[in-house]
């Protein structure tokens, strides 16, 4: 029996600051910057592929929101009116803005501490948005956790 489809928020490795800010490193060196992978998804709720590829992570599903839902907003790209699904919505609205920093050709993106923050900084951030996004009423509200991962995500790149 397949699982239905959720909307979740994933960053890798669990940001969780108890366990020690754990994090990817780009190169070594000098120009070396600490960082954690983001994703937001709308698939099924087992999430197997995950947990083959990459067995440090933290998820948090979203069981306010059907994942089906759509929303219509300015594509910041090109400020074209868009109707997709609300990870996509998401993806576009927030992560967008790290696509210098962005991993390749996926939905996952690096996020880097600048400006003077530091990685076990940027892991708290990354830790309180997990928590809070389960619950957010993302459909009736969704501007409140826009504004609160804004908020939580500057000086980051």
């Amino acid at each position: 029996m397949a699982q239905a489809d959720v909307l979740y928020f994933i960053v890798s490795p669990d940001p969780d600051p108890a366990l020690g800010a754990r994090h990817y490193q780009d190169n070594a060196g000098p120009n070396a910057r600490p960082y954690f992978y983001v994703k937001f998804g709308d698939g099924g709720g087992n999430h197997a592929a995950y947990r083959r590829a990459n067995p440090d992570f933290r998820l948090v599903e979203n069981p306010g929101v059907n994942p089906d839902s759509v929303i219509t907003f300015p594509d910041p790209g090109s400020g074209v009116n868009v109707t997709q699904r609300y990870a996509k919505f998401l993806e576009k609205t927030l992560l967008l803005r790290f696509d210098k920093a962005h991993g390749g050709r996926s939905e996952w993106y690096k996020v880097s501490p600048t400006g003077g923050l530091t990685i076990q900084q940027l892991a708290a951030r990354l830790s309180t948005l997990l928590t809070s996004f389960g619950t957010a009423d993302l459909e009736n509200n969704s501007n409140a956790f826009i504004r609160q991962f804004e908020d939580s995500m500057q000086n980051s790149a």
